[in-house]
C-alpha cells in the first residue's frame, strides 16, 4: 500500500522513542545516570533517516507560472516525474523541487537527471502508485522525415489554391475582428518579410530548455538553425489575413546529438498556456515517434480537454513514418480530441493520392497538402518542404478562418464546416487513409452571404384543376432552389365531365359555347 513506508517510519520511530524513555527510566533506578552524548547523537540520527521527510511543496495557479517556475535554471540533464494523485506524496523522494499544478491536479517532481528520476519513480512503484499514476517526461521529437527540404528542382504543389485558402482569404480580409493560432514548434525566424506585423509578440514564448534567460523561459522564440518551426508558421500566414495573428510557443531545443527534441510535459504545458492566452487555435506539427504511456497519453488528453473547454480548436500532425496508428501512437494525433490531419500529393493527372509517408488510421480527420509545399524559410528565403506538419498547417488556416467569420463556432462547428466541405478520397466516405477526405474552402464563405442569382425556373409540377402546382428556381452561383406556387386552373366542364388537364381552355372557350367555366 502507499502508506506502508510512512507507517513503518512512524512504527519504529515510536519504538525508539519508548526504548529511549525506558532506557532513561531504567538507568534512573538502577544507577540514576544519563543516556552518554554519543548515543544520544546515534539514535537521533536514526530517527532522523527513517522519518517522513519534511518538504515544501509550490503550488502552480497557470500554465504560464509553471513555465517559469519548473523550469528555472534547468539544463538539458534535468529530468522531471509527473504524478498523477490528488494527494501529496509522503516525501519529495530526492526530487529537488515539488509542484502542485492546480489546473491539471497533479504533482511535478524535479530532479538533476533521468536516473535519479529513475529511482524515484521505482520507490513511487514500490509504495503502490500505478505505472498511470507516476511516470517520466517522455521524450518528442520532430518526426525523422518531416519538413525535411527538397531539392531546389523540385515542383511545389499549390496547396493554399487547392484548398481554396487563397479566394477565402481575399473575401476574408473584409471581415470584422482577429483570431489567433498558436504554432506550438521550434520557434520561428521573426525577421522573414512574411511575418511582418502577423506575430503576437507580447504573448509569444519560449519554454525550451535552451532559453536564454536564466529564469527558464523568455520571449525569445527565434530559431536560426532548423526552419520547421518557420516553413510551418508561413503557410498559416500565407493562406491567412492579416487579421490572424500568430502566437509562437516555442518548445522544442536543440540536443548534444544535434536534434531537436521536447517532451510530453512540455507540450502539455504549451498547449494550457495557449488555452490561458485564448488562442482559437493550435497548430500542433509534431508528434511521438513511439507510442507513449498510458500516464503520459491521459496528462496531454486533459491539456487538450482544458483548452476545448476554452473555445480553442487543436489541430495537428498525423506524422510521417507510414504507419497505422496503434495504443498510444501517434501522440496526440491518436487520440479523438485534436483535428487530427494526414498529407496528400498532387498526381500528374490533377488528382490527389496520400502521401507515402503520411500516417494513417481510424483517428484521421481529414487530408490536405504535405508533398512538396513552398513556404518561408529561415534568413528570409523560401523552400519547399513535405511532411504532415506542412498539411495540419493548412488546416489549422482554415479553421481560423471559419473562426473569423463566426467567432461564436466550437469546436464541433467548425468541424462540421470542415466535413461540409470535403471532397471523398480513396473508399466512399470515410476511410483510414483519408479520414473524411479533402477540404476545399473555396466556395465557403460565398455558399453563406452571397446574393442569389436566380435562374428563369421551370415547373416541377403542373398545376391542375384539383391542386396547384410548382414552380422551382436554381440559384447560379450556388446551386441553392427556391419554389413558388402556380396557382390552380379554373375547371371546364362539359355534360359533367372536366376537361380542364386536356383542353387549351382560351381555345375552346372562343369555339365552344357548350364549354362552361365553373
Amino acid at each position: 500500500m502507499r502508506n506502508n513506508r510512512l507507517f513503518s517510519n512512524c512504527f519504529i520511530a515510536a519504538l525508539l522513542n519508548i526504548s529511549i524513555i525506558a532506557g532513561t527510566c531504567c538507568n534512573v533506578f538502577a544507577a540514576g545516570s544519563d543516556i552518554s552524548s554519543a548515543d544520544e547523537q546515534s539514535i537521533e540520527e536514526t530517527v532522523s533517516v527513517i522519518s517522513p521527510e519534511e518538504y515544501d511543496i509550490l503550488t502552480l495557479s497557470s500554465a504560464e507560472e509553471a513555465v517559469e517556475q519548473v523550469f528555472s535554471g534547468k539544463n538539458e540533464e534535468s529530468a522531471e516525474l509527473i504524478l498523477m494523485s490528488g494527494t501529496a506524496p509522503e516525501d519529495s523522494y530526492g526530487a529537488n523541487d515539488v509542484f502542485f499544478y492546480e489546473p491539471g491536479e497533479y504533482y511535478i517532481l524535479s530532479y538533476d537527471s533521468a536516473s535519479d528520476a529513475d529511482q524515484a519513480e521505482s520507490l513511487l512503484e514500490s509504495d503502490g502508485y500505478e505505472d498511470n499514476e507516476v511516470f517520466p517526461n517522455e521524450d518528442l521529437e520532430l518526426s525523422g522525415d518531416d519538413g525535411e527540404l527538397s531539392p531546389a528542382s523540385a515542383e511545389s504543389f499549390d496547396g493554399i489554391s487547392a484548398m481554396g485558402l487563397d479566394k477565402l482569404s481575399s473575401r476574408a480580409e473584409e471581415w470584422d475582428g482577429s483570431v489567433s493560432v498558436a504554432v506550438i514548434d521550434c520557434g520561428i525566424d521573426s525577421d522573414h518579410s512574411w511575418f511582418s506585423g502577423r506575430i503576437d509578440t507580447e504573448n509569444s514564448i519560449n519554454i525550451s530548455k535552451d532559453a536564454v534567460s536564466e529564469a527558464g523561459y523568455d520571449h525569445d522564440f527565434e530559431d536560426s538553425t532548423n526552419g520547421h518551426g518557420t516553413h510551418v508558421a508561413g503557410i498559416i500566414a500565407k493562406a491567412t489575413p492579416s487579421t490572424v495573428q500568430m502566437m509562437i510557443i516555442k518548445i522544442f531545443w536543440l540536443n548534444e546529438a544535434g536534434n531537436y527534441t521536447s517532451n510530453v510535459l512540455h507540450l502539455s504545458l504549451g498547449i494550457d498556456y495557449a488555452g490561458e492566452k485564448n488562442a482559437d487555435v493550435i497548430n500542433t506539427s509534431l508528434v511521438s515517434t513511439k507510442s507513449i504511456s498510458e500516464g503520459s497519453m491521459n496528462l496531454l488528453n486533459d491539456s487538450m480537454s482544458r483548452a476545448i473547454e476554452n473555445g480553442t480548436v487543436i489541430c495537428t500532425a498525423t506524422g510521417n513514418n507510414g504507419r497505422q496508428f496503434s495504443e498510444n501512437f501517434p501522440a496526440p494525433a491518436c487520440s479523438s480530441l485534436p483535428i487530427s490531419v494526414g498529407s496528400v500529393q498532387l498526381n500528374s493527372d490533377g488528382s490527389y493520392t496520400r502521401s507515402s509517408f503520411s500516417n494513417y488510421g481510424d483517428e484521421l480527420d481529414f487530408s490536405a497538402p504535405g508533398s512538396n509545399i513552398l513556404s518561408a524559410e529561415l534568413n528570409n528565403s523560401t523552400g519547399i518542404r513535405s511532411g504532415t506538419s506542412m498539411a495540419v498547417a493548412h488546416i489549422s488556416a482554415a479553421a481560423a478562418m471559419i473562426r473569423l467569420k463566426h467567432p461564436e463556432y466550437s469546436r464541433s462547428d467548425i468541424y462540421q464546416v470542415l466535413l461540409d466541405n470535403s471532397e471523398d478520397l480513396g473508399s466512399e466516405g470515410f476511410d483510414m487513409y483519408y479520414g473524411n477526405g479533402f477540404v476545399n474552402l473555396a466556395e465557403y464563405e460565398a455558399e453563406e452571404a452571397h446574393e442569389h442569382s436566380w435562374d428563369d425556373g421551370q415547373i416541377t409540377k403542373a398545376s391542375t384543376a384539383q391542386s396547384p402546382g410548382v414552380m422551382t428556381y436554381t440559384c447560379t452561383v450556388c446551386g441553392e432552389t427556391r419554389t413558388e406556387t402556380i396557382p390552380a386552373k379554373t375547371a371546364y366542364v362539359y355534360d359533367g365531365i372536366d376537361y380542364s388537364p386536356v383542353f387549351d381552355p382560351d381555345y375552346y372557350w372562343e369555339n365552344n359555347s357548350m364549354l362552361q367555366s365553373v
